[in-house]
């Protein structure tokens, strides 16, 4: 046994668990690639496409319906949904909401606001997904939650978007920039960013994000799946360009730094950011 793995336990031991968690995600901070494609290319066979992936994504979706149903008080990652929800209170002369979720996987956050705002409530919730998602996700729709693998049919569908919620959705598109711009061309009321990634300087930084795939989708791994790790590309556009765009037609209400140094590419880190916009017009 090295020195190295003679200290790992008392390193587990002394140590907070969050100082791990960063200090392995600065190990793994990896390197800069020039462009998404080279990115990708370093990544397996179908990275978040993959089979086991999304199998394991839709059957946790599956186990915290289950789950919620027995213990129907919201778990913690329900407030970050729940104050995207609370943007759009004041629109009382809504008789549904409807809710766009770019990158939702499989509708844990419209599962985790039906948990919190009752099974009664006028709620249409859209996601937006990959072919290979929103295929497998497709015994998950109920009648309020749909899934879509491209924005336009998405909004179609719901006639009118109230709000536009992504979740760390953003930073792993090859062009965050062109898929925001696409959001906010829908002229919701609201748009809310969350959990995303955006580089702090004024260069794209683009690298290679390793999880293991219990980390992906809500709650613990499912019986039957083999634990791995799942490398995809992401892309981290500058803060002030995304600002940019967004200020053309939203107001930025809230910028909240939700985790400072998520990320690492190449010794430099990236924040995990909230942004909570609200129409110009509206």
């Amino acid at each position: 046994m090295s020195a190295l793995d003679r200290l790992k336990p008392l390193a587990r031991s002394l140590l907070p668990g969050l100082v791990l968690r960063a200090l392995r995600r600065r190990a793994m901070g990896g390197r800069r690639y020039p462009d998404y494609d080279s990115a990708r290319a370093a990544c397996a066979a179908g990275a978040y496409e993959g089979d086991d992936v999304v199998r394991a994504v839709v059957a946790k979706n599956i186990a915290l319906r289950e789950r919620l149903r027995h213990m129907p008080h919201p778990e913690p990652s329900t407030y970050r949904v729940l104050a995207a929800l609370a943007t759009t209170a004041a629109d009382a002369e809504r008789t549904h909401l409807h809710v766009l979720d770019f990158g939702g996987g499989g509708g844990a956050h419209y599962t985790l606001a039906r948990c919190a705002l009752g099974e009664q409530a006028p709620l249409r919730w859209a996601v937006v997904e990959t072919p290979a998602m929103v295929r497998a996700a497709s015994a998950l729709r109920d009648g309020s939650l749909e899934f879509f693998d491209a924005i336009a049919p998405a909004v179609q569908s719901l006639g009118r978007v109230d709000l536009v919620f992504t979740s760390g959705a953003l930073h792993c598109c090859p062009q965050p920039a062109l898929f925001l711009e696409q959001l906010l061309d829908i002229g919701a009321r609201h748009l809310v960013i969350t959990r995303t990634a955006f580089a702090s300087g004024d260069e794209t930084l683009v690298r290679v994000q390793r999880s293991r795939l219990s980390e992906n989708g809500p709650g613990p791994l499912p019986p039957g799946f083999a634990e791995r790790t799942v490398r995809y590309p992401n892309v981290y556009v500058p803060l002030s360009d995304a600002q940019a765009l967004i200020r053309h037609r939203y107001r930025i209400d809230l910028l909240v730094t939700e985790e400072p140094e998520a990320y690492w590419v190449d010794r430099t880190p990236v924040p995990l950011l909230g942004l909570f916009c609200s129409r110009r017009d509206a």
